[in-house]
């Protein structure tokens, strides 16, 4: 039986002929020819190829150490901002972040602990980091958004919750679900009748058991014009509707939703051309009737 040893690669072979070529010329401690070997062997092809050209071009070992701390910060960086991706990684962050780090360490050399202790610095530019859905922030981020349609009676969608999670992550708040509805990002139809019961008991079991004699009194105050403002639609359309009923054989045309140059006729419109000529405001009433207007007016139709 045969055993087949390990065949390295090309890349490994280059690596390993770089390493072994850099190492050689090295001329200080040995404290340092240790590090020196420790860093190259973590560093990639290319970054080795760089080191490796500042030799062939007769630079110092200075230089080349140079290359080698800024592959180490770069790593150095990466390491911290994965475990702070709150933190925006930017040009002032880096230098606030590195001048308080250095003012911690005892020789002059920014450890990943100095970082790790600046983070917690005040005044640095930061980011809302996107949550992993979870089987429980699921269910949360659900009863949030009924919670906000209840309050707003609006219905809820899982097309709308998809949405949010897609923009904000896992744990999104009231807030950024109303910032979402105004930009468009979703669309939220009316609620049913099973949304208004919930928010209709809800808020019976709020006035019953939590709320203060203030709030008690705000409540009576918006019950009442909510009633008020109720009761004068239900008189208008009672309006229109006898008027329709005393006007329906008087062989009016049905008013347009536009105009002949596609202007929406609707409450504005009507508002403008009463204003602005009266005359021919009339005359749509006359022709229309004056019931048809009156609906338009109102919004009932």
């Amino acid at each position: 039986m045969y055993r087949i040893g390990h065949i390295e690669s090309e890349e490994q072979k280059k690596i390993k002929k770089i390493i072994s070529e850099i190492l050689l010329k090295y001329s200080g401690s040995a404290a340092g020819y240790y590090n020196l070997e420790k860093e190259l062997k973590s560093s990639s092809l290319a970054q080795l190829q760089r080191i490796q050209a500042a030799y062939h071009h007769d630079v110092d070992v200075s230089e080349s150490q140079q290359r080698i701390d800024e592959i180490n910060a770069d790593r150095l960086w990466t390491k911290f901002f994965f475990k702070h991706p709150e933190i925006k990684d930017i040009t002032a962050n880096r230098k606030y972040l590195y001048d308080y780090a250095l003012s911690l360490s005892e020789d002059d050399v920014v450890r990943f602990e100095n970082l790790d202790e600046a983070a917690k610095l005040p005044g640095l530019d930061r980011q809302k980091v996107k949550q992993v859905p979870t089987a429980s922030n699921l269910s949360r981020d659900e009863e949030n958004l009924r919670q906000f349609c209840r309050n707003s009676q609006l219905e809820p969608s899982t097309a709308a919750l998809k949405m949010l999670r897609d923009e904000y992550g896992a744990g999104f708040d009231s807030t950024q679900i109303d910032q979402a509805l105004r930009s468009g990002l979703i669309n939220l139809g009316p609620a049913s009748d099973k949304i208004l019961h919930e928010a209709a008991k809800q808020r019976q079991d709020f006035l019953t058991n939590e709320a203060s004699p203030q709030e008690l009194r705000q409540a009576a105050r918006q019950e009442s014009e909510q009633r008020r403002i109720q009761a004068q639609q239900q008189h208008e359309a009672q309006q229109i509707k006898t008027r329709q009923q005393a006007e329906a054989y008087g062989g009016h045309p049905a008013l347009p939703e536009t105009d002949k140059d596609g202007v929406k006729i609707d409450r504005a419109y009507l508002l403008r051309l009463a204003d602005g000529d009266i005359k021919r405001y009339k005359q749509w009433c006359s022709f229309y009737s004056f019931s048809q207007i009156t609906a338009r007016l109102n919004d009932v139709r």
